[in-house]
């Protein structure tokens, strides 16, 4: 998995590693290894683990782009949920763990927070004088949507936008 971890004479600490991060105990591996009393070499460990676990970059990687897709296409957080969704993702890719609606809003906060802080210092930073547009719609099942989008000039005089 690539983490880095202390090495005091003992292997106490890989030990805790494995069960934490990978759930592999002693257990696991003797059932794994059935009666068997010889070794399992360490390219088949390795070749299991990472066929069941993400990197910890690439699952946080796959949950922007999931985090993106409901934003973008204004899904609930209850589609994580979904029999149908979570074949899909598995079908996609079997080692991805969907993450929990609590970790998908702390992400979806944190996005919002860090976006609108980029917002504001280059408005702040690079424009002058800006306008605003807004538009307002309602889908067919009744349910209202608002944009707000800031225009400005650049010192390039390109019109920019961007939606709020």
């Amino acid at each position: 998995c690539g983490q880095d971890l202390a090495y005091h004479q003992s292997t106490t600490t890989m030990k805790t590693h494995l069960a934490a991060f990978h759930h592999i105990t002693k257990a696991t591996v003797e059932k794994n290894q059935g009666s068997s009393t010889s070794q399992q070499l360490l390219p088949n460990i390795l070749n299991n683990v990472s066929k069941t676990f993400h990197a910890i970059k690439k699952q946080k990687e796959l949950n922007q782009y999931l985090v993106k897709f409901i934003v973008g296409t204004v899904q609930s957080l209850q589609l994580i949920e979904v029999s149908d969704f979570i074949n899909f993702c598995n079908q996609l890719d079997p080692r991805y763990k969907i993450p929990s609606k609590k970790t998908l809003r702390n992400e979806i906060d944190f996005t919002y927070h860090y976006m609108f802080d980029q917002i504001k210092e280059l408005i702040n930073n690079s424009v002058e004088y800006v306008s605003f547009t807004l538009d307002l719609w309602s889908s067919k099942a009744h349910i209202s949507y608002l944009t707000v989008t800031c225009h400005w000039i650049s010192q390039d005089f390109e019109s920019k936008n961007i939606l709020l």
